[in-house]
Formats: C-alpha cells, sequence, structure tokens
C-alpha cells in the first residue's frame, strides 16, 4: 500500500465545497487506496453520498470491481444500509461476482450471521436490470464511458446524471484520454461540479500542460479566480493536487516520495529488426526466464507469433493475445496469461514462457514479466508497458516473494525501434515499422522520445518521470520536432483538433438547458453515440461453426451468452465487408437462427470455416490467408 500517498490522503483538510484531486504516481503507488480514503472522508463530512469508479476497459472494470466489493460496506457508518452496489459496463451479466451480487429487491438477509452481512455485497435487481438504471447505484464500478454518456444527448441522459448527482466520481488512468474523450470529459466535470459533486482524477503520467487544463477547467466553472500550478518542475513528481475553489488556498500541491517498493531503474536499450528480437527471446527462454513482446498491431503480432512458435522447442509455450478474439477464447487467454505471467504464478509455470501481445497487454492484466520488448511507441504508453517489467517482487528462481526486494537484477526494456538519427527521413518509422506509422502517427513524438531515452540511458522511477512526458509533450519539446517530420506533426495536431471539435459538437449545451436545440438531436439508447471515436468504423461480427453433424451453431455453445461470447469486434471496410456471408447450404438453419434470437438481424454472421480468404481459430484469433492489398 502507497503509505506516503494514502498518508496525505488521510491528513489532507477535507472542505464542504466540490473538490477536485489529481494523483499523478507510478504505477502501483497506491493511487486506488488514496482515492478511496479521500471518497471515504467525503462521505464521512456529509458532502457525498457514495462514488462512481470509472476505468478504462471492462478487464480493469471487472478487477476493481473485486476490489472494492470487499471493503465497501466498511465506508458506511450503519450496516443496515447495506446500500447497493453495480457494475456497469457492457458485458457486466457474464460478470460471476457481479451475478452473485444481484439480490431481488427487499430479500430478507435475516439467516446471514452478522460476519456475513458486514461483507456481503449486494446489488438490488431493479438497478440491475439496466444500464441505464445503474448509476442510480450508492456504489458503482464499471468503464468511463457509462459516466460520459451522461454529457451526451441520448434518452435516459438525465436519469445518468440523476445518478451521479452526490456521489464522488474517481476516474483511473486519465492520462490515456485522448482529444475527444478529454473534451467529453470537461464538459461531465463542469456538470458535477455544478451539481455539488466532487472529482479524483488518478494519473501515473499526465503531461504538466493537462493538469494545469483540468485545475483552470474546475475553477472557472466555479466561477473563482484561476489560479495556475506552481509545481512544475521535473522533481515535482509524485504529486498530489487538491483544488476546493472559494476557500483561502484554492490550489494546493503536495510533492511526496514514491513508495520504495515502485522506484527503480530500468535500463532501456534497442534493437531494430524483428530478426534481433526473436533471437534475443529464444536466448532469454532457454536460461528459463519469460517473455514478453508488445507489439502495436495485430498484424504485427500474428507475423511475430508465427515467426517465433515455429523457433521454439515447445510452441505451445508461445501464447498470442490481441483484441481480434471472441470474448469467450479472450477470457480463456487472460486466464491463461495470468497463470503464467499473473502475480501469483509459480515458477515453474513462468519458466520458457513468451507472450505475444498487443495494447490489450498493458491495458488490463496485472501481470509482470522477466525481460520485455516493446516496439516503439509514445512515451506514456512506454512507461506503462515497462510498469509491467519485474511488476511483483520475485526471487532469482522467479517465485513471488511479496513483501521482498526483487532477486532478478534490473530489469531491461528492449525497444523495437528504427536506427536512430539526427536528421531522419521522412519514412523513419513508415519505412520498417509500417503498422506503427498507422497506429502511432505522430512519428515526431516517437522521435523525441527514443532521443530522451537514449540520453538517459534508462527509465528510472518516479524520477524521470516528468523529465519523459514534458521532453515529448511540452511546448518547448515540441519545438525541437525535425523539419523533415514537422508535417506529418501538423496532420495530427489539425486531427486531434478535429477530434476535440466533433465531441464539443456531439455534448449537451447546458447553457440552453433541456431543449431540442441543446444539441443536435437526441437520439434513442439504440443509435450509437460513442463515448470514444475511432479513426475507422468497426462492427461486431457473430461466428458460427457447422458441428461434426453439420448442424449450424454458435462458436461458443453457452446456455445463457452465446451470442455475446462467440461475438468479435472488426474493421467495418477492411475485413468485416470481405467476409463470406452464410453458405447457401445452411441458409434454412440459420433462418431459424434469426427466428430464435432476432438480435442478430442486427450483427453480422460469419462461418470462419467456409470462408477462403479469412479464418479463425481459438490460439490465434482472426487472421487473414490471402494477402491483398486492396485488403
Amino acid at each position: 500500500m502507497g503509505k506516503r500517498l494514502q498518508s496525505w490522503a488521510e491528513k489532507v483538510e477535507i472542505t464542504d465545497t466540490p473538490q477536485l484531486f489529481i494523483l499523478e504516481d507510478v504505477t502501483g503507488a497506491g493511487k486506488t487506496e488514496a482515492a478511496l480514503t479521500l471518497t471515504h472522508r467525503l462521505m464521512q463530512k456529509g458532502v457525498a453520498s457514495g462514488f462512481y469508479f470509472g476505468l478504462p476497459t471492462m478487464a480493469t472494470s471487472n478487477a476493481m470491481y473485486k476490489r472494492v466489493t470487499k471493503h465497501y460496506l466498511s465506508m458506511y457508518e450503519s450496516e443496515a444500509e447495506k446500500p447497493s452496489i453495480v457494475l456497469a459496463h457492457g458485458a457486466r451479466e457474464m460478470n460471476p461476482l457481479f451475478q452473485q451480487t444481484v439480490i431481488t429487491s427487499g430479500k430478507d438477509n435475516s439467516d446471514y450471521n452478522e460476519e456475513d452481512k458486514t461483507a456481503l455485497a449486494e446489488c438490488h435487481r431493479w438497478l440491475a436490470d439496466s444500464r441505464k438504471k445503474a448509476l442510480l447505484a450508492p456504489v458503482g464500478v464499471g468503464t468511463i464511458d457509462q459516466a460520459l454518456l451522461a454529457v451526451l444527448p441520448k434518452r435516459h441522459q438525465s436519469l445518468r446524471l440523476l445518478g451521479l448527482h452526490n456521489k464522488v466520481l474517481i476516474f483511473d488512468e486519465v492520462h490515456a484520454a485522448d482529444e475527444y474523450m478529454f473534451e467529453l470529459l470537461e464538459g461531465l466535470l463542469k456538470l458535477h461540479l455544478h451539481q455539488g459533486g466532487s472529482v479524483i482524477l488518478l494519473t501515473a503520467t499526465l503531461p504538466l500542460e493537462q493538469r494545469k487544463k483540468l485545475v483552470e477547467i474546475w475553477q472557472k466553472a466555479s466561477g473563482n479566480e484561476v489560479i495556475l500550478p506552481k509545481k512544475t518542475s521535473f522533481s515535482d513528481f509524485p504529486l498530489a493536487t487538491h483544488v476546493a475553489p472559494g476557500t483561502k488556498n484554492p490550489v494546493q500541491e503536495h510533492t511526496m516520495p514514491s513508495r520504495e517498493a515502485v522506484s527503480r531503474a530500468v535500463t532501456v536499450t534497442f534493437l531494430h529488426d524483428e530478426a534481433s528480437c526473436i533471437e534475443r527471446i529464444i536466448n532469454t527462454i532457454e536460461s528459463g526466464d519469460c517473455v514478453v513482446w508488445v507489439r502495436n498491431s495485430v498484424d504485427d503480432a500474428l507475423a511475430a507469433y508465427s515467426t517465433l512458435s515455429t523457433q521454439m522447442s515447445n510452441p505451445d509455450d508461445c501464447i498470442l493475445f490481441h483484441s481480434r478474439f471472441t470474448l469467450n477464447d479472450r477470457n480463456l487467454i487472460e486466464a491463461k496469461v495470468l497463470n503464467v505471467f499473473g502475480k501469483h504464478a509459480d515458477a515453474g509455470s513462468r519458466a520458457g514462457k513468451v507472450l505475444i501481445a498487443t495494447q490489450v497487454f498493458q491495458e488490463s492484466l496485472d501481470a509482470d514479466c522477466d525481460l520485455m520488448i516493446s516496439d516503439i511507441c509514445p512515451i506514456d504508453d512506454l512507461i506503462q508497458r515497462a510498469g509491467r517489467l519485474h511488476r511483483h517482487s520475485r526471487d532469482k528462481q522467479g517465485k513471488f516473494t511479496p513483501g521482498k526486494p526483487d532477486q532478478r537484477g534490473q530489469p531491461e526494456l528492449i525497444v523495437h525501434a528504427p536506427h536512430w538519427s539526427d536528421k531522419p527521413g521522412e519514412d523513419w518509422v513508415r519505412k520498417d515499422f509500417r503498422n506503427t506509422s498507422y497506429v502511432y502517427p505522430s512519428v515526431g513524438r516517437l522521435w523525441l522520445g527514443m532521443r530522451e531515452l537514449l540520453k538517459l540511458g534508462s527509465m528510472r522511477m518516479p524520477q524521470d518521470a516528468r523529465q519523459l512526458i514534458e521532453a515529448v509533450y511540452s511546448d518547448e519539446g515540441r519545438e525541437q520536432i525535425p523539419a523533415s517530420l514537422i508535417a506529418q506533426e501538423q496532420q495530427v495536431i489539425g486531427d486531434e483538433r478535429a477530434r476535440e471539435n466533433q465531441a464539443f459538437a456531439r455534448k449537451l449545451n447546458w447553457e440552453t438547458g433541456y431543449q431540442i436545440t441543446s444539441r443536435g438531436r437526441w437520439e434513442e439508447d439504440e443509435v450509437e453515440i460513442n463515448t470514444r471515436l475511432s479513426e475507422r468504423e468497426e462492427m461486431l461480427v457473430v461466428l458460427l461453426k457447422v458441428t461434426e453433424q453439420d448442424h449450424l451453431t454458435f462458436w461458443c455453445e453457452h446456455k445463457q451468452h452465446a451470442i455475446q461470447l462467440s461475438t468479435l469486434k472488426l474493421a467495418k471496410n477492411k475485413y468485416a465487408d470481405n467476409l463470406s456471408p452464410v453458405p447457401e447450404k445452411y441458409q434454412d438453419q440459420f433462418d431459424k437462427l434469426l427466428a430464435k434470437y432476432p438480435v442478430l438481424q442486427f450483427k453480422q454472421c460469419w462461418i470462419p470455416e467456409k470462408d477462403e480468404r479469412f479464418g479463425y481459430s481459438p490460439g490465434s484469433g482472426f487472421y487473414q490467408k490471402i494477402i491483398k492489398e486492396e485488403l
């Protein structure tokens, strides 16, 4: 537990006005515990009656829900209150823990022991039967999207808004919000302040300019004079910022040392081609260590998996994890990854194992590895990935040793990147890292990040965190982007401004109140108004299979959730539009499925084994059999 940060949370003066807290520290430093401590104190003071914990993904929401259900009742003075706790995201019905907490309203609990009552997590069925009502529960955990929908013109928006009233909003990993989401977040912060609510933002790598903007937003929304943050040096990290407009000290900043257990130095080295990376992986696993290679695109991950697994003495020791798996297969792979790379994995399970993954690894799993290779990516993402390197304390054999120093030596992060050049050409990244240039179009920021890492030679956390971020995201840093990369950077900035404008155009205009002119048209829940802006249109594809008896059924034959568990998300133009339709031979069976499950009429169905160009397997996920340029 991050004692220093939590100690501050226990002692900082709490006012009875709407407050904003921004807690910045490295991964694993105890930000969650500090946030819950602040929330408890706000509730004790009577300025909040509950809280909503918003996270970036469904996987992180599920993990946080598990943590919060264990002790949230202790935050309420009376056991008799038994406040409901809700999990709020699109796949919550498939979360077994959430299903266990759902009870019938008015259920008699008299047959429980006294000890059981204090530990019982409950959710009344009326609150659980709809995501529109989910936020009405006193305690909620879910994706940040469920809260952001309160500022978008959807029917029942006011119900979500009512649900957030008198709650503390806790949002984790706010640094991951892009320009579109940040604009929606700004609208939500202003609205929540006007409802008298408080907000706690947690982050590991927030640029100073973004922190300044958040502090400014909160003060402007309150109608008070704007006082800007003063702690802006590289040494001002970890940092807790407390904004309470209208008080004697409206902006308080507290620098504190990070916990020793999460303070470390990571050696950074560079490799410039895939063959060198694979050679290093083979040498590492032969010595009994485990490796993770984080690739920037699914196609690159598939290529690396295909090449590496054939060179390994036991191909089953290589695991592939990316976003193009059905939900059922993804759940199975996540469980397998945690069994090998998770906190409680034993040394024998880890030895000689390799994980080839995409960004999903850094976003959702509490796992660690002995050696990490990462494709070049933005510096904040790289810091996030490095947080999974020696994340849990282990001895030299890889055995988990909680509370003891790690014995594996200094961790090493290998960055798979282009050869360094002080004067790079326009195709510096695109030439050999084509997919990376699509995923991360700001080549100038990649160049700035690599330059800083070469200069430092390592990542010392938390000492170097601010320096690394500011070298890339500050105005001074961007001014040093080479002339050959400026045109690409200007294009990226233009796209970012366009995303901001799209969010501004979509979010509700509160000044006009509730009327049709508040913002364009109001949409029903069935019409998608996204809280996240994707560069490409995506479609949900339901996988079907043909049994040995030539019977058509779902990829995952589950009694309750066969459709959801058999679904994956694909780019519409590149993949979904090019999938083979259900063959005529199976049309009668398919029509019967449509009649039994009407929701399939609004989804795309696909039989992988009957498609000549694309395929799917539980181990590889969705893949392309025949590479064609037009695809």
